[in-house]
């Protein structure tokens, strides 16, 4: 039988106020908690799960430009159980983070997609499950978009001398390295979510 807990057992393990929990909930951040006869509200493992991706996603200085919006899309998908989706939407979060991807807006928010945009994205998702750096990525794409008959493979296979350098007076830079390790934090969570969702699936 899955761990049960109490609104203030929640804002205790957390370290929010009670009035917080409440809150993610009305902003549906949060899957809608099941009640008791007395009205009192019943969370869950997942619930817990689901509060710590949350914070994570919200804690980025540097959430602009829409990554904001997104970091909430993100949580939003994954508060209605639909696991898949997150991890993907993280991903994407994750390149455009580190301006891997671009992708244009319109007026109402929502993103558009070109041909470019997808073809772009295959190749990323294509190089990340041969196990190449993000840097290693962006440093192809870079020199691509400089020079297109460029030797893809001698490039990707080319470090910089200042590669594996990091600027430790650079705010923004520090920021970005702090948001990369929440989206890679984000995809921990997001795991064990799903590995919970189907212990405690009755299939």
């Amino acid at each position: 039988m899955p761990n049960t807990y109490k609104t203030s057992e929640v804002a205790r393990i957390i370290g929010i106020h009670p009035n917080t929990v409440r809150l993610y909930e009305e902003l549906k951040l949060i899957p809608k908690p099941v009640r008791q006869q007395n009205g009192y509200r019943v969370f869950t493992d997942f619930h817990l799960e689901q509060f710590k991706l949350a914070r994570t996603a919200l804690r980025v200085e540097v959430l602009q430009n829409g990554l904001r919006k997104k970091a909430i899309d993100i949580i939003k998908t994954s508060a209605t159980g639909n696991l898949e989706e997150a991890e993907s939407l993280t991903e994407n979060y994750n390149w455009e983070l580190n301006g891997l991807l671009t992708v244009k807006r319109k007026q109402n928010g929502h993103r558009v997609y070109t041909d470019v945009d997808i073809r772009r994205l295959k190749i990323i998702r294509s190089l990340r499950c041969a196990n190449y750096s993000l840097s290693a990525i962006l440093r192809m794409l870079n020199e691509l978009s400089r020079n297109p008959q460029a030797n893809i493979s001698e490039v990707i296979d080319t470090p910089r001398e200042t590669d594996d350098i990091s600027s430790v007076c650079d705010k923004l830079l520090t920021s970005l390295r702090f948001a990369k390790e929440n989206a890679e934090n984000m995809l921990i969570l997001l795991n064990k979510m799903k590995n919970i969702q189907e212990t405690n699936s009755p299939f």
